[in-house]
């Protein structure tokens, strides 16, 4: 992954119903700022969300974040975590 560079993001919630999903990325090594993108509802396919994002550039050349996603249902608010480098 490259900072600065346009992130396509796609997510497909199986199970339950979506009203809402996020994306949540922030520094683990350092503070990056706030950096969340509010995914948009892909017509015609159910739980599927799209979006786009991109990485904040790091003085150190490379850097750690974790991608948090998050998905508002009636059953309350469920996230997963990656963890990603960056250059």
């Amino acid at each position: 992954i490259r900072s600065l560079t346009p992130l396509s993001y796609l997510v497909n919630i199986e199970g339950t119903n979506a009203s809402q999903v996020m994306i949540d990325l922030q520094g683990s090594e350092m503070f990056m700022g706030i950096n969340q993108t509010a995914l948009s509802p892909v017509a015609e396919k159910p739980g599927m969300f799209t979006g786009q994002g991109e990485l904040a550039v790091c003085t150190t050349g490379e850097m750690g974040w974790r991608l948090t996603g998050s998905a508002e249902t009636a059953a309350g608010r469920l996230d997963t975590r990656f963890n990603v480098r960056a250059k």
